[in-house]
């Protein structure tokens, strides 16, 4: 098995483990504030992934994911909610994530 913090469908990655923010981020940025998204129709539902129901706009982004990617570098991702990833040496199969504390 191979454990890594990140992974490269491209070359290698660009941040070490544990990096802190990304080089177009800023970490000292003004927060809070409000933002309003317009689209035709209605919602009835937040839950994105309920059966029934339609959900509102943009409430995938309710929800994090397990890896993101890079906007300044191609086919790399980073932990979000993870810690990492264990695979098989030959990179074909399963992947084995590992969930960070907090977000379980």
């Amino acid at each position: 098995m191979k454990e890594s913090h990140s992974f490269a469908i491209i070359g290698e990655p660009k941040y070490p483990d544990g990096f802190s923010h990304f080089a177009y981020a800023n970490p000292a940025a003004p927060k809070g504030g409000s933002i309003t998204l317009a689209s035709i129709g209605t919602f009835d539902n937040f839950n994105r992934y309920a059966l029934r129901g339609n959900p509102g706009v943009r409430t995938d982004a309710l929800y994090d994911t397990l890896f993101t990617t890079s906007d300044d570098e191609a086919g790399s991702y980073y932990p979000l909610i993870a810690d990492g990833r264990a695979t098989p040496m030959t990179f074909r199969g399963w992947r084995l994530p590992s969930i960070r504390r907090p977000a379980s």
